[in-house]
């Protein structure tokens, strides 16, 4: 199960949307987030921390978008893998996280990790080379975006 944040300011009190976050959380095995969520639902803490402690808390990984600033992926008990964001024009982000969430299953699929079980822990997670199967997706994710901020003339 895919869960993807999407705190939106206003519509709950803000403990009462943490608490049933992070209750997806717990059962979801891939968690999108952005640092703009983490911002809002946890005022003044580390998104690096709160990433973290997720993906110990249940999930096989952790996606972090950082806008501009590219990826964050994490996973229980092993490295951090960074994908440095591309420059684009950007018109519009409205659906660059449906798109991020998108491309990220569809990469996901590409490396036969969807379907349950440990498929996405069992990830290769040689960071060092360009060729791993996670590091490989999320280069890839990193890319979509663009398309969808950019606007058509």
């Amino acid at each position: 199960m895919l869960f993807r944040s999407n705190a939106r300011p206003g519509t709950v009190p803000r403990e009462q949307m943490r608490e049933t976050v992070e209750q997806f959380v717990r059962l979801s095995h891939v968690v999108k987030v952005s640092d703009e969520d983490l911002h809002y639902l946890y005022p003044g803490d580390d998104v690096d921390a709160v990433c973290t402690r997720w993906a110990k808390a249940g999930p096989h990984l952790v996606v972090l978008t950082r806008g501009a600033q590219g990826l964050v992926a994490y996973r229980p008990g092993r490295p951090t893998i960074e994908v440095p964001g591309r420059r684009v024009e950007v018109a519009d982000t409205v659906g660059a996280g449906d798109t991020v969430t998108a491309a990220l299953l569809v990469g996901l699929g590409e490396y036969n990790a969807l379907g349950g079980g440990d498929s996405i822990a069992e990830l290769d997670d040689d960071v060092d080379r360009k060729s791993t199967r996670l590091n490989s997706s999320h280069e890839w994710i990193s890319r979509m975006p663009s398309s969808a901020c950019k606007k058509k003339k």
